[in-house]
């Protein structure tokens, strides 16, 4: 599978068991781009960053070249007149957060999802990684009518487990992070049911990667977080999303994070919104046709 991990240095490359006991995330193109958002702010969190210190070894390590990948090429996010080449799937690692990240900017075409992931598994076999967090988002009118009106104002995030999920990582979710499973539901009704499915539309080819993690002939732990959310100004669910990201990996490796907010703002971590967000919705309107 040489060819179909790139890496960044002509010299480097990875060896079997590198990332033994690592923890990997990794988005799904889906509704609101709040997967791809939340994987920009933990880049730009742990970037490894040339013109200054700091204490983060986060580095782009390589690229992902896969012909059921819409192919993509754009300039650094990260940084004004940065040398990072933004490509349709980049691999960040960080040696001492135990930290993989893969960043995907272009959408796989939909008939070759099973493909794909079996290329992706088949790259990540020769390692024992810890966890696989995969991130979703999905429209939150298909959220079951119990839970819309949360009355903590809770964003409405859920989860899917698979693989050998550890219980007592299941239990951090539920009882500390106040995440519940995604219900199955009638989907005329969308009220939960026992017999019924689970309904997520918009969630991009989450659902291909659960159903093709089933086929591996070994338990790889591996949870799916889903945003319910909609299309939009998707910024604070982003930043909503990777508070809980941060908190499970920390659970997870010890508080890999320890930059928390102190002022009692909505989000627990602090984020900073990397260089290519400036102008995602374009300017202001002038204020003269107010």
């Amino acid at each position: 599978m040489s060819s179909f991990f790139v890496p960044y240095d002509r010299c480097g490359h990875l060896e079997n068991n590198e990332w033994d006991g690592y923890t990997l995330v990794l988005p799904c193109i889906s509704v609101g781009n709040v997967p791809q958002l939340s994987i920009d702010l933990l880049i730009n969190r742990f970037l490894k960053r040339s013109n200054h210190s700091n204490d983060s070894d986060l580095e782009l390590i390589g690229y992902l070249h896969s012909k059921y990948v819409r192919p993509f090429a754009g300039p650094d996010p990260f940084e004004l007149d940065g040398n990072l080449l933004s490509t349709s799937m980049q691999v960040f690692a960080s040696k001492s957060k135990k930290l993989v990240i893969i960043q995907q900017r272009s959408p796989i075409y939909k008939e070759y999802r099973d493909d794909f992931y079996r290329e992706i598994f088949e790259w990540l076999s020769c390692h024992r990684l810890a966890l696989i967090i995969v991130l979703s988002s999905t429209f939150d009118q298909f959220l079951a009518p119990e839970f819309v009106n949360d009355p903590d104002g809770i964003i409405p995030i859920r989860y899917i487990r698979c693989g050998g999920l550890k219980d007592e990582l299941e239990s951090f979710l539920n009882e500390k992070l106040a995440i519940k499973p995604v219900m199955k539901v009638d989907p005329e009704s969308m009220r939960p049911a026992e017999n019924g499915k689970i309904h997520l539309p918009g969630s991009g080819s989450a659902r291909s990667f659960l159903r093709y993690s089933r086929r591996l002939p070994f338990e790889q732990p591996m949870l799916c977080l889903v945003m319910y959310c909609s299309e939009g100004d998707n910024r604070y669910h982003a930043y909503y999303l990777s508070d809980k990201i941060a908190d499970i990996l920390n659970h997870e490796h010890s508080r890999i994070i320890a930059t928390k907010c102190e002022n009692g703002g909505r989000n627990r971590y602090r984020w900073i919104e990397p260089f290519s967000w400036r102008m995602m919705f374009g300017d202001e309107p002038p204020s003269e046709i107010y």
